[in-house]
């Protein structure tokens, strides 16, 4: 019984590990033993994000660089820099603030083998001292001390206990010691892997791009339809990158409902100021531009970088807010060269066609000058938005005008017959009964699409899909959804499109699954999955759901801790949940998500609007819409904080001073935005109800300095002459006129 409960206990945290999850805090208080004889880990307070930090650390071979990189994100370890957990079970390194990997798990896993086999903890006393002792002593052996002990598993509790954590056991190695090398059990429970196959010339071309690019700006612009596999095939590139010339990878992606001003890149600053806190105070020095506070104002994140009292504001010398941006943007293009010209760079921007036009103007200035930094630029994007999305019309349209990089064109189209059926069978497995039928019946169905494919050898190698000879020519009732190959005895969709699979697979989930995916579906963008439980009314049974549906490839993202993002795992599941729920089961989960996101103080309040709205809310909708535009606004992305601007006014009904001051925000962010004839627009319309004549004749100067701005000359020079007029100023019309009025005043 006693190795039965350990191997569990040994593929529950190989399966954490396997989800990039490092529990940090295993002990006995925190594992679970229930009377249905399952072992449940608790507590992941603690836990800490794994993720492969690789792809961002540039390789430099000099002895600096080396000393710097012991700081740094590497692999799946990373460096401790606080002592956090137990320490009569903690590992050595964990106890020495070291840098961790999963081995430190697997020590506490030894410490409490130890105690199960003999009755006290390898080193028993003060917490100070049991860290110091850990460094440099080792215990006894469990059969030394309780002579009972079989030899096999004393020797894997100190196997385990090794100071030395290369040294000591993994997953499978320990399963093996616990009799379990040939138990289905033994094996570590796995995230189902996506394979790759083909794209050769494809990756071929992306390498290319990325020689080009140690001389030049390379703009690499990948697009294909969706579920063509445009996101794997950057994923496998960058990875082998990463593994092979390991230069700096930065990568962002968008999402259709992400509520972040500059959101096409809003994820790769993030990754930025994240590589930037792991530099030394010198080498930023050397990296920040000078301007870097003006950088901040665009990009708070970047804050971290370095305090915030170390910084000189130099924004309030620059009243006019689109010079602000300017020189915000050329700071970041600064310190992109800076960056470039000591590693080897590369941005990598996915689904940008749910980007914005404050993203696409952004990206032009960032790289649309002779002056550009030599680096790689990755544009992922879905081809059928080419001419629909807002950031790929306003880039392309931009780019047409200003060609100032190299632009290489990566089109991803549908795999090959062979290479859908490789995929495949890769996915049914080898003890597939019928691997090869099913394939071939698969290639045909998919028609090159990797991600339908992918799909369907799901469906084939459900082991209710596959039916026997005897069985299938007795003419036994099949779902009017498939059709049964006599002479292979095989089911298979009959041109039922991709959609109509995953529905199935949604509708055969249980009801705690189809809620919180659900939910995710409709949130359009990562939450928290805690957010989400909390929204969908799990509680007790929340992580394991999360598992669940992990497992079955449906959602995607960092568990089980609660601030661990999550998402649907790809947005042809999201889309066709969407589209098939009832309008009341999409009005539920938006007031569910807006209900509790407004308590949680991390949630922007664009996507709380946008649920609100969604339930119909649309008063509450529209004072959050308010706020986001306002939040846009002082990010100087003007284009957005516009948008957010004209929501809030069309779904309330705000009348007098309120909506005056509304339309004023909004005529500002026009104006900010180069949308002057529609600012001048708002500015007379204020004017029109404006207190007093003095209040008028100001917003009527506005109005005509915005019209000149914007080339409207004859709107504006008529304005001016009524507010001169008003001021007892004659505008004169003549030059001559105007010589004479100079020359008598003098």
């Amino acid at each position: 019984e006693l190795r039965r409960a350990l191997s569990q206990l040994t593929r529950t945290i190989a399966w954490l590990h396997e989800q990039d999850i490092l529990h940090r805090d295993l002990k006995p208080s925190n594992i679970l033993y229930t009377p249905e004889r399952k072992v449940v880990v608790l507590d992941f307070g603690l836990a800490a994000q794994l993720r492969d930090m690789n792809a961002t650390m540039p390789r430099d071979d000099s002895v600096n660089a080396l000393e710097s990189a012991r700081s740094r994100f590497q692999g799946p370890r990373f460096q401790s820099t606080t002592v956090a957990g137990t320490a009569l079970y903690m590992s050595p390194e964990q106890a020495a603030g070291k840098e961790l990997g999963n081995a430190s798990d697997w020590y506490s896993l030894g410490v409490i083998i130890y105690q199960l086999l003999t009755g006290q903890r390898p080193f028993e006393g003060r917490a100070a001292d049991v860290m110091l002792r850990k460094q440099a002593d080792d215990p006894p052996a469990p059969h030394e001390l309780n002579p009972l002990v079989p030899i096999d598993l004393s020797e894997l509790c100190i196997a385990l206990l090794n100071r030395d954590p290369e040294r000591r056991p993994q997953a499978d190695e320990i399963l093996h010691l616990l009799n379990e090398a040939k138990s289905d059990a033994s094996q570590p429970i796995k995230q189902p892997i996506e394979p790759f196959v083909g794209r050769g010339r494809e990756i071929s071309t992306l390498a290319r791009s990325y020689r080009d690019s140690a001389n030049q700006l390379t703009v690499a612009v990948v697009h294909g339809e969706s579920g063509v596999g445009k996101s794997t095939l950057v994923d496998r590139f960058l990875r082998n990158l990463s593994e092979n010339a390991r230069p700096l990878i930065l990568r962002g992606r968008c999402f259709e409902q992400e509520s972040v001003p500059f959101k096409a890149v809003d994820n790769l600053i993030d990754e930025l100021a994240r590589w930037l806190t792991h530099q030394s105070e010198s080498e930023l020095n050397d990296l920040l531009p000078e301007d870097f506070a003006l950088l901040t104002r665009v990009f708070p994140v970047l804050l971290r970088a370095r305090a915030s009292e170390s910084l000189e504001h130099t924004e309030t010398s620059i009243p006019d807010a689109r010079e602000l941006r300017r020189l915000a943007v050329r700071a970041l293009r600064e310190l992109l060269t800076r960056i470039a010209r000591r590693h080897r760079l590369v941005l990598a921007i996915d689904d940008l066609q749910w980007g914005d036009v404050d993203s696409s103007l952004l990206l032009n200035e960032l790289f649309g000058t002779v002056d550009a930094p030599r680096l790689l630029l990755i544009l992922s994007f879905r081809s059928e938005y080419v001419r629909t999305s807002q950031c790929l019309t306003t880039l392309a349209l931009i780019q047409s005008a200003t060609p100032t990089f190299a632009r290489i064109e990566v089109h991803v189209g549908p795999l090959s017959v062979e290479e859908t059926r490789k995929l495949a069978k890769h996915i049914l497995g080898t003890d597939h009964p019928r691997a090869d039928d099913c394939s071939r019946q698969i290639a045909r169905e998919a028609d090159g699409s990797p991600y339908f494919a992918f799909e369907l050898a799901r469906y084939y190698k459900d082991s209710s899909r596959v039916i026997p000879d005897s069985v299938a020519t007795q003419g036994k009732p099949i779902s009017h959804k498939t059709e049964v190959n006599t002479s292979t005895g095989t089911e298979h969709l009959a041109g039922v499109p991709l959609e109509e699979v995953l529905w199935q697979r949604f509708l055969a989930l249980e009801a705690p699954e189809r809620d919180l995916i659900a939910l995710l579906a409709v949130a359009g963008r990562p939450v928290t999955l805690g957010q989400a439980g909390n929204a969908a009314g799990l509680h007790d049974s929340l992580q394991i759901v999360w598992a669940s549906l992990r497992s079955q490839h449906l959602i995607k993202g960092f568990g089980p801790r609660l601030d661990g993002y999550i998402e649907t795992f790809h947005d042809r599941i999201r889309e066709t949940i969407v589209a098939r729920l009832s309008n009341e089961q999409r009005r539920m989960c938006h007031a569910q998500l807006a209900h509790t996101l407004v308590h949680d103080d991390e949630s922007d309040p664009e996507t709380i609007a946008v649920h609100f709205e969604g339930c119909g809310e649309y008063i509450r909708a529209g004072e959050y819409f308010a706020k986001a535009a306002e939040a846009a606004a002082e990010s100087l992305a003007f284009s957005r904080a516009v948008e957010l601007y004209q929501r809030s006014l069309d779904l309330r009904p705000l009348e007098g001073e309120p909506r005056r001051r509304l339309r004023l925000a909004a005529a500002d962010a026009l104006a900010n935005a180069g949308m002057g004839a529609q600012a001048a627009e708002v500015y007379q319309e204020v004017a029109r109800g404006a207190k007093n004549v003095e209040e008028a004749t100001g917003w009527e100067q506005a109005a005509a300095t915005q019209y000149c701005i914007s080339g409207h000359i004859d709107r504006g020079r008529e304005l001016f002459r009524r507010v001169l007029r008003r001021r007892g100023i004659r505008l004169f019309t003549k030059p001559w006129q105007a010589l004479a009025s100079w020359l008598w005043w003098r």
